[in-house]
């Protein structure tokens, strides 16, 4: 099977995986200097754990159907699902396949922290972070989400805890995952929220420092994988006049 034929069947029976590995084929970073590692993680850290599922019932039936033809199963991903890097590395196809599958599962495996965070814009549009007590990366205000409460009750809880301000406004912008900063093999699954505070905004609690980054400028500090890999990019999209 060539060309359209071949694009559309594996398209159609494996619907998830181009829109997974398309990562690798989109970043700012030379494709030269990628590798499959970064991209793999890249992808699962913008997953939800329903989608990881799905995404890997889709690799194991991608590596069952093309058992012990190297061959074809890369003329399957070059040609039926657009995936044209990162063999130079891998020892061959299945290779490629099977590390992305061993690091969905490592994912899925990990302990989930359910959390709601903020995201807060001053007039200038800089970011507001903050370090808890104990810890060395900046992150998000917000945090875990007790069981039975709403996510937008748990993070007006926690903004009074950590800022000391109310929420004047808040728009919910979906839901993201990401390697927790602070608990070691665990993952966050974070409901985000464009938020405009009601009132001053000052360390409180468990926060020991509160900062203000703005997302064009390099930060000369460590960030939570949460805010590096998706709050930023999505900020540096927006208009002020947005929110």
């Amino acid at each position: 099977m060539k060309g359209q034929g071949l694009r559309d069947e594996m398209e159609g029976r494996y619907p998830l995986l181009h829109q997974f590995f398309a990562c690798y084929l989109n970043q700012d970073w030379p494709i030269e200097s990628a590798t499959p590692e970064a991209a793999f993680d890249l992808g699962i850290a913008g997953s939800s754990l329903q989608r990881r599922c799905e995404i890997r019932r889709e690799l194991e039936a991608l590596l069952s159907q093309f058992e012990g033809d190297d061959p074809r199963l890369r003329k399957a991903l070059n040609d039926g699902l657009g995936i044209n890097v990162g063999f130079r590395k891998p020892a061959s196809a299945r290779a490629f396949v099977e590390e992305a599958q061993r690091r969905l599962v490592r994912s899925i495996e990990a302990p989930v922290i359910l959390i709601a965070a903020a995201v807060i814009l001053d007039q200038r549009g800089r970011l507001l972070l903050v370090r808890k007590r104990g810890t060395a990366a900046f992150m998000l205000p917000g945090g875990k989400i007790w069981p039975g409460e709403k996510p937008v009750d748990a993070l007006a809880r926690e903004l009074r805890e950590e800022l000391g301000c109310g929420v004047a406004r808040c728009r919910p912008l979906g839901r993201f995952s990401a390697p927790a900063a602070n608990e070691p093999g665990s993952v966050v699954e974070a409901e985000l929220f464009a938020v405009g505070p009601a009132g001053q905004v000052a360390a409180a609690a468990e926060i020991d420092e509160a900062l203000w980054h703005h997302p064009d400028d390099a930060p000369d500090f460590a960030l939570a994988p949460l805010a590096r890999d998706h709050v930023l990019p999505l900020i540096r999209t927006w208009k002020r006049d947005s929110l």
